[in-house]
């Protein structure tokens, strides 16, 4: 749901400020009410269309972002900011329409699911050829899969798909995956962003993937001048006739200063701008010609601590420093209002979330754990951070808390990707006490708000997502329960008491979910932004005027 100027002026001129301001970024429709569950595929599904603008011009759209993308490669790229840019380039068998139903891209239909979940068959829409000119077929499905269920390739996102055993090719145009065990979300592991098509020749050219995108998408990949841009041109072969580009090109621009993606977007520099700095919504709002959004959205915000380094390696540190940070006063003076305190360890929209009894602001409390733990005059330790404005001002307002039970926290700030590659080492050769993060599922669901990021298979060191090396054996138990369940119930209840776990072990401190904030040109239209934070740009226009 988008605001309108007059109700961004109603709400934030109202009594109850900060209440109305939380509820505005309210979609109508953030998620699924239930799990998805795979169903039979009916009939042959249409391709997905355009909407048909009155008047269009082709032009160039520039989109101002916070940081360069990690990567290009979908299979090992963990920030959202990438997967808006290489969206645009790749597609996947599945994907997610507007209201987060599963709907099929290259996939022919939704895939057959049979045998409690174990097989699921593919038919392939044909005649579509990638960008370097290599068919899209079975093979072609085959050779990705493999690739990225290869151990010895460690990229991130095998995880996605690490149950599956074999990839069969049953004829040019099927597909056949055979799993190790049922796997309940396996419809929503497709239909993420990650798990995109690559071109066979690419794979076997041995060029850099990550920098050297080539997939079936309305966009052909263009440049990568790091630090100044990435650009995508307009496909004029692509595939689907009804969804062609709308743009000659998209350019992206890292903007890591909040103030300079502003005054981008005023200025006419820029067309597209992700995030909004919320001390800056207001004076946006009032700007002729922008749409200025809040979303709600589903990624939550967190400082990692690394359980495998003294001291946050004994959990009575860890809860004492969720005792000293005050969430809801983060919210007013980080967040401006938009956003609303953790109540676990996924965001209130995800299919699977319980709100659980939370760490409640008591520094008494915390300087007794911290004296119990063997601090009692408190300790000095360092926060990683990456060189974003918002990631800045956390850091400041942690270190202003900690101050108060005598920590003192020092602020060591890098680009993300170097950043990522120091808290990265082996435990017994890390450096990193904290790290600024956030995580928000694509699928939309307690998996993978969890398992990336909260288990062992996926400590960074090992290619994963996983920066607190944090590891539970029964919450791995309960993960395994909610993956291979067919009883909703029975899921439900593990992710539960999954979820009281890991806020009682506190591997992070628990900060909030923040309001998606967003900003565009208003005569941009057909694009949208998900609950995690992507944009969505293959089928943006721009109307004349």
């Amino acid at each position: 749901m988008k605001k309108t100027l007059k109700t961004v002026l109603a709400v934030l001129l109202g009594t109850m400020m900060i209440m109305g301001v939380l509820g505005g970024c309210a979609k109508e429709q953030s998620g699924p009410t239930s799990a998805p569950t795979p169903n039979d595929a009916g009939g042959e599904s249409p391709a997905p269309a355009s909407p048909e603008p009155t008047e269009e011009v082709l032009t160039e759209l520039t989109v101002g972002l916070d940081n360069d993308p990690t990567s290009l490669d979908p299979w090992s790229a963990t920030d959202t900011l990438a997967s808006t840019i290489f969206s645009t380039v790749y597609e996947g068998l599945l994907g997610y329409d507007e209201e987060n139903n599963i709907i099929p891209v290259l996939a022919q239909e939704l895939p057959l699911v049979e045998q409690d979940a174990t097989v699921i068959t593919f038919k392939l829409r044909q005649g579509i050829k990638f960008h370097d000119g290599a068919d899209f077929n079975a093979e072609a499905v085959k050779l990705t899969l493999e690739r990225a269920l290869d151990p010895a390739n460690g990229l991130s996102r095998r995880s996605l798909i690490e149950c599956i055993d074999t990839v069969e090719v049953i004829d040019a145009y099927t597909v056949r995956l055979n799993l190790k065990y049922s796997f309940a979300p396996i419809l929503n592991a497709f239909a993420h962003q990650s798990c995109m098509m690559l071109s066979p020749k690419l794979i076997e050219s041995g060029e850099d993937i990550s920098t050297h995108p080539a997939g079936t998408g309305p966009y052909v990949f263009g440049e990568w001048m790091d630090g100044d841009h990435v650009s995508v041109v307009r496909n004029a072969d692509y595939w689907n006739a009804d969804a062609m580009a709308r743009f000659s090109s998209i350019k992206f621009l890292p903007r890591p200063e909040a103030a300079t993606r502003v005054a981008g977007l005023q200025t006419g520099e820029i067309d597209v701008i992700y995030p909004v700095p919320s001390d800056q919504f207001q004076l946006l709002s009032t700007q002729t010609g922008l749409d200025v959004m809040c979303e709600e959205g589903n990624l939550v915000l967190f400082f990692e601590m690394n359980t495998q380094k003294a001291p946050f390696n004994d959990v009575r540190v860890r809860q004492a420093f969720n005792y000293a940070f005050d969430n809801e006063a983060f919210v007013q003076v980080v967040e401006n209002g938009y956003g609303v305190p953790s109540t676990s360890s996924m965001a209130s929209c995800d299919w699977g979330y319980q709100a659980q009894t939370m760490y409640e602001y008591d520094t008494e409390k915390a300087k007794a754990l911290l004296a119990e733990a063997g601090f009692p005059d408190g300790f000095s330790c360092t926060l990683y951070i990456n060189t974003t404005s918002k990631s800045q001002k956390m850091a400041e307002f942690l270190q202003q808390q900690l101050a108060l039970i005598n920590v003192d926290l020092k602020i060591a700030s890098y680009e993300k990707a170097q950043m990522n590659e120091i808290c990265s080492a082996r435990p017994e050769e890390s450096v990193h006490d904290l790290r600024c993060g956030g995580w928000g599922p694509s699928t939309m669901e307690a998996d993978w708000a969890t398992r990336p990021i909260l288990t062992r298979a996926t400590w960074s060191c090992d290619g994963g997502s996983n920066y607190s090396y944090y590891t539970n054996e029964r919450v791995e138990e309960l993960i395994q329960i909610g993956l291979s369940s067919t009883d909703q119930n029975e899921r439900l209840a593990a992710y539960a008491e999954m979820q009281r776990i890991i806020v009682e072990d506190a591997p992070w401190i628990f900060v909030d979910t923040p309001g998606v904030l967003w900003a565009k040109n208003s005569n941009v239209q057909g694009i949208y932004i998900t609950a995690c934070g992507q944009i969505v740009l293959s089928q943006g226009y721009r109307t004349a005027g």
